[in-house]
């Protein structure tokens, strides 16, 4: 029996001591350590056939600075200054004159900073040495990402100088704004929108976490308060769409719960929406450019970015610099740009890691382009010089190609030449929380199980009650153990399941919860057997 409870305070210790040590960590490891950067890229051709060739490019990087991860609402990288410099030596081979039009992509807004990018004055594009003008011009991401690879194949040809067509989209569709009004016996319930008409071409709604299609039509929903007013936009050409609303009976309650009024009802041309949620600074371009984004956002139901002004979500907007350059036949010339770098933050590591990425493969679309050398300025440590063979130099880094290598440029800084990598011990907490916690108090449990039954067995008729009290209670326990365990498992499985709500912080309650029953049932087991030695209830 000794060794009976020695197993017994075994598995309450491991269950206590796993408890105490690691539950900590799931808070400390829960904060936000990664932020995504900005893909940076040289200049392209909106021309295909343009004969211009490229003898050679220099990329020189100036990271005297890193970004902060996190800037506060209202602030701006105005006075950030890390940006890359390309200079390229062009040549117009051809026995004619050339007139091109060249696109340099210098990203969005990377997802550590608010609102759109500032301090475009400090980057400039000459030719052989002499300013020259440029238009700041805008267009849709194609990145799932926004803020990962945007640049694509087609990024360019999106430079539209008139009003474009996306799908039913176009300049004389119109935009209706409807607000309703709800009331319901719930507290708060799903609302959902089904369009069915074939002239809808698209739809927005503030808050809109649902989406599906099917051959029947379109439906979009949220969680909405008994109460409070829904507002939402239909794009359409011509004809009043056919919708119907109401509480989406997947999740409880019946569509006549629900009490839905038509509040306000407006209409206008989509050219005219656009031109009053027009965020940038004035030019005749940039209104076309917010237009085409406008129409393309809402043909991809992406329409999130074009609510209002100031609901404007930069982060899915594109931003370039356009220039042109005029070649005599068999002429030669330098041509600079500079934009701001911004980097990807991993603070999971000690001190962080900045991850830069410039993308070479848009200047594979060169007619022909000859050597390569990039510089890496920086009081910096470079984590991956061997990968394009970086070698290093009194400024910081660089490396020289013969021609354009295979692949796109990414190198990684630190203040560190070998940060540590902070394993986040988070995951590790939660699985062993969910699994080995629950496994550990249920075979406690069965332990005093056994330990109480062969006791008592061996009860004596002579026994007092106060000894007879005294087990009863033991018993009791027991049973109180093995109720705890089984609700503690229920939550758990109810939790893995996602099946409890929607809302993570329902799940987040609902596993302290059981957590707490799990270390409760611990508890009580120590409390009941870990008694001193002169009760001598349990050998």
């Amino acid at each position: 029996m000794k060794k009976l409870k020695a197993v017994i305070i075994s598995a309450l210790a491991l269950t206590a001591t796993l408890i105490v040590a690691f539950a900590p960590a799931v808070s400390a490891n829960s904060a936000l350590t990664y932020w995504k950067g900005v893909n940076a890229s040289g200049a392209m051709v909106t021309d295909e056939n343009c004969p211009v060739v490229v003898n050679s490019e220099k990329i020189v990087f100036d990271i005297g600075e890193f970004p902060e991860s996190y800037y506060e609402e209202g602030e701006s990288l105005k006075d950030y200054d890390a940006r890359v410099t390309a200079t390229y030596l062009f040549e117009n081979p051809s026995n004619y004159a050339v007139d091109m039009t060249l696109a340099f992509p210098f990203g969005t807004v990377p997802s550590y900073a608010y609102g759109a990018i500032e301090g475009e004055d400090k980057y400039t594009v000459t030719v052989n040495g002499e300013e020259v003008e440029k238009k700041t011009r805008y267009t849709l991401s194609d990145g799932d990402n926004w803020s990962g690879d945007f640049v694509t194949a087609t990024s360019v040809s999106k430079l539209q100088d008139d009003y474009g067509t996306f799908g039913k989209i176009d300049k004389d569709s119109n935009i209706i704004r409807y607000v309703l009004s709800t009331d319901s016996r719930y507290d708060e319930f799903f609302f959902e929108i089904a369009v069915y008409s074939g002239n809808v071409a698209g739809l927005y709604m503030r808050n809109l976490n649902y989406f599906r299609h099917d051959g029947n039509g379109r439906f979009y929903g949220t969680w909405v308060k008994s109460g409070e007013k829904i507002e939402f936009y239909v794009v359409c050409n011509g004809l009043e769409p056919v919708y119907s609303y109401g509480l989406r009976q997947e999740y409880g309650g019946d569509r006549e719960d629900v009490a839905v009024a038509v509040m306000k009802r407006e209409e206008k041309t989509l050219r005219e929406y656009a031109d009053e949620t027009f965020p940038f600074e004035e030019s005749e371009s940039a209104r076309i450019d917010w237009f085409n984004i406008v129409a393309e956002a809402l043909n991809k139901d992406i329409s999130r970015c074009i609510y209002s002004k100031d609901a404007f979500v930069s982060d899915k907007v594109l931003c370039w610099y356009e220039y042109d350059l005029h070649f005599e036949a068999g002429e030669k010339l330098e041509n600079s740009v500079s934009a701001p770098l911004y980097p990807a933050i991993d603070e999971g590591y000690e001190p962080p890691v900045y991850t830069y990425d410039y993308l070479l493969s848009p200047a594979q679309g060169w007619a022909e382009f000859g050597t390569l050398d990039i510089e890496v300025n920086t009081p910096y440590y470079m984590l991956n010089t061997g990968l394009f063979g970086f070698s290093k130099t009194e400024n910081g880094y660089a490396a020289s190609f013969s021609s354009l290598p295979g692949g796109e440029l990414q190198f990684r800084l630190s203040t560190s030449e070998n940060p540590q990598k902070d394993v986040n011990y988070g995951y590790y907490v939660v699985i062993l929380s969910l699994f080995v916690l629950p496994l550990t108090g249920a075979a406690a449990v069965i332990t005093v199980i056994v330990a109480t039954v062969k006791r008592c067995g061996r009860l004596k008729s002579g026994e007092d009650k106060h000894a007879k009290a005294r087990k009863i209670t033991v018993l009791v326990s027991i049973a109180v153990c093995l109720a705890v365990s089984a609700v503690t498992a229920t939550a758990t499985i109810v939790v893995c399941a996602g099946v409890l709500s929607s809302k993570a912080a329902v799940n987040a309650v609902v596993f302290g919860l059981a957590e707490a029953f799990d270390v409760a049932a611990g508890a009580i087991c120590a409390a009941a057997f870990l008694r001193k030695k002169k009760d001598g209830d349990i050998s």
